[in-house]
């Protein structure tokens, strides 16, 4: 489950996390950290009350015996339904309970790779209000950790983090293209990430004027998106392709794009 997971096949890790969780007794201690996993895998394909069940069940047991460990990889989990599922509240908030609250907590356990998931959360708290250099210097600190924890997946999703940094943030957009098709030259392990950078390299030959290539990039990006998976990330890359349509001035192009991903969202 977790290889299909990280080279992008959140369909085939659902299935087999799932399969997993339903075999072991509610009792077994090896049931309890695929809980948290699970719910990850449940939000990138949508299904955001079923995460909300999965996450709450893993912090609720977490709790109940004592597992400091998977408690913290729950309240990450929750963060990220919470961040994903479009709930309101205060990101800044949840950026302070992170850095002291669970962050400290992970690192007296010395979890490695969740305190990359915890510091990726901050990056994207940190890209959502616009710290656009603050999140570029906490992403080190999650590939640091993510290598250190050997989740691959997660450095991959850092590749991705950087790719959002230089296409909103202040670098040239001809520089930032030469800097995001290194990063997919470089042979990502994870499709899914390939191809979400690939969709935002679409809207940097958008914004140089090059819409063929824009048009092309964007739209190859979410077919792959959609064979990986129906969920949350295939259904976001219209963003890209509506904002591509945008920038070449037509709106309704840009609307119809994004209408049918936005319809199946509020399912």
């Amino acid at each position: 489950a977790r290889r299909a997971f990280a080279r992008g096949d959140a369909k085939a890790a659902g299935n087999l996390f799932q399969r997993a969780v339903a075999l072991l007794p509610s009792d077994e201690p090896a049931r309890l950290p695929l809980l948290p996993e699970l719910g990850e895998v449940l939000l990138e394909l949508g299904q955001f009350a079923e995460a909300r069940t999965v996450v709450e069940e893993a912090l609720a047991t977490a709790k109940s015996v004592g597992n400091k460990r998977v408690e913290a990889s729950a309240l990450l989990a929750r963060m990220l339904v919470r961040l994903h599922s479009g709930e309101s509240g205060n990101w800044s908030d949840g950026a302070v309970e992170l850095t002291t609250t669970v962050i400290p907590l992970l690192e007296e356990q010395s979890a490695r790779a969740e305190l990359g998931k915890a510091w990726r959360l901050v990056a994207m708290v940190q890209q959502i209000a616009g710290r656009l250099g603050e999140a570029s210097e906490t992403i080190s600190k999650v590939i640091h950790h993510a290598r250190l924890g050997g989740d691959e997946r997660l450095v991959a999703r850092s590749a991705l983090g950087m790719t959002l940094s230089a296409v909103y943030g202040p670098t040239p957009a001809v520089q930032a293209i030469a800097q995001c098709e290194a990063l997919i030259a470089s042979g990502l392990a994870d499709r899914q990430v390939q191809n979400l950078i690939i969709g935002k390299v679409a809207l940097l030959h958008a914004m140089v004027g090059d819409f063929d290539t824009a048009r092309r990039n964007a739209t190859s990006a979410r077919v792959v998106l959609r064979d990986l998976s129906q969920g949350v990330r295939a259904a976001a890359s219209s963003l890209d392709v509506a904002e591509v349509e945008l920038l070449a001035g037509d709106p309704a192009a840009a609307e119809r794009e994004l209408r049918a991903d936005c319809e199946m969202l509020q399912q």
